[in-house]
């Protein structure tokens, strides 16, 4: 989540850099008298900042690395038995669709659509064990997997909401 902002932070604050020096009108002004060594120096004076370039093929690279490379020996899997045990301690993140999730989810649990995430980071607390619950796992292990690159603490209930039904926990 951090190198997310910091990177949209590089990258605003360079369109405002560009733009701020793209809005001079040089044009109209008259050439310095003092010959060339002035233009030359008048030319120095006007040259445009250089603005960092910012590779996002690297910066995805080094995230994936890093979660890579901080994986612990156990796994990011929760039984359904376990989630339902960790309830008071755990924030439930179905990525089901809507009209799913309204026919019966688990209790307490927040639903973000998968193909939402990527604009809904925020709305995802970022200091909690967050537990990703999909139909059957599948999807909420890419979730998972991205969402823990963007720095949450992220599981995944195993075997989704049929694993949760079929272990007989209760719905709402």
């Amino acid at each position: 989540m951090v190198k997310v902002k910091q990177l949209l932070s590089v990258v605003l604050a360079g369109g405002l850099v560009l733009g701020m020096t793209a809005c001079g009108d040089n044009e109209n002004e008259a050439a310095p008298a003092g010959g060339e060594a002035q233009a030359e120096e008048n030319n120095t004076e006007n040259a445009e900042p250089e603005v960092e370039e910012v590779d996002e093929d690297e910066i995805v690279m080094n995230a994936s690395r890093a979660y890579l490379n901080t994986l612990p020996e156990g796994s990011y899997m929760m039984s359904a038995e376990d989630v339902h045990d960790a309830l008071d301690e755990v924030v439930v993140l179905d990525i089901r669709r809507a009209d799913d999730f309204s026919e019966g989810a688990i209790a307490g649990a927040m639903n973000i659509p998968m193909g939402e995430l990527g604009t809904s980071f925020d709305d995802i607390p970022a200091d909690d064990k967050v537990v990703v619950v999909c139909y059957s796992g599948q999807t909420a292990s890419q979730s998972a997997a991205v969402l823990r690159m963007a720095g949450f603490d992220t599981y995944i209930a195993t075997g989704g909401m049929n694993g949760w039904n079929a272990a007989e926990l209760p719905v709402e």
